[in-house]
């Protein structure tokens, strides 16, 4: 008899897993606490700046593809930083302590420093100003966002 039950449980348990009706909710960290528009523009900076600071003090004394492309790479995660910015700004969801954007403006700055370190080191004139120009929309974002916060 408790065979039998035994057997049934499991069955049922089985069709449950494995039934039409049944979908799986993915359930993480992320989709439970999703991460504000600042947070992620924050969080995309400061892995750049790691990135570009681990280059920079690279003793090797030209830069790899795979360096090169990484500075790509950053590049592009920086006009992604200036696409949340003006997300931001359009939909008015910014951060509402102006400290918090001072904060990002010093992580900028460095940024900003870090790859002067770096396009000294290793020259690369091309990636150097587009690298600064993106930079610099990303900094006049920030600036209308402060003065917007500030307001």
């Amino acid at each position: 008899m408790k065979y039998l039950a035994l057997m049934a449980c499991m069955s049922i348990a089985l069709a449950s897993l494995h039934g039409e009706n049944t979908q799986m909710i993915p359930v993480s960290f992320d989709t439970l606490f999703p991460a504000s528009s600042f947070q992620r523009v924050l969080d995309i900076c400061m892995h750049v700046w790691g990135e570009i600071e681990q280059l920079a003090v690279s003793e090797s004394g030209l830069l790899s593809d795979a360096s090169l492309l990484s500075i790509d790479a950053a590049v592009g995660k920086l006009v992604y930083v200036q696409l949340c910015l003006d997300h931001m700004i359009a939909d008015q969801t910014y951060p509402t302590d102006v400290q918090d954007l001072e904060y990002l403006e010093r992580v900028i700055a460095a940024l900003e420093d870090t790859y002067d370190e770096l396009f000294n080191r290793f020259g690369e004139p091309e990636r150097m100003i587009c690298t600064k120009h993106v930079l610099h929309k990303v900094r006049k974002k920030l600036v209308q966002l402060n003065h917007i916060v500030s307001m």
